[in-house]
């Protein structure tokens, strides 16, 4: 499931921003913490966020260019923009399911 958020996350950002280094931006840290439910720290969501991406390219789902600023940009392959509309298609499949099963069930 991390992978789905991970990917979620880098079209909320447009995948401008992947933290190199902690502390980062406050409202940065709010979002990321927002889509991914949790309420890690500065470091302890630069090593997530850092892990979910090193993780996501040995899959090929994304390529990171690397700068030298305090962020790095991610960018989703072919294969990680199917991926993603797969486990899109998924949610939203398992969300109308549960919408018609209240539905008849009134």
């Amino acid at each position: 499931m991390n992978i789905y958020w991970f990917l979620r996350f880098i079209e909320v950002t447009n995948g401008d921003w992947l933290p190199k280094r902690f502390p980062f931006d406050q409202d940065k840290l709010e979002i990321a913490r927002g889509l991914f439910r949790v309420s890690y720290s500065f470091q302890t969501m630069q090593q997530f966020l850092n892990w979910c991406s090193n993780y996501c390219e040995e899959l090929g789902l994304i390529e990171r260019v690397k700068s030298t600023t305090h962020y790095d940009r991610i960018f989703l392959t072919p294969l990680g923009v199917e991926v993603n509309n797969i486990f899109s298609m998924d949610m939203l499949l398992k969300k109308s399911r549960m919408n018609l099963s209240f539905k008849y069930s009134e």
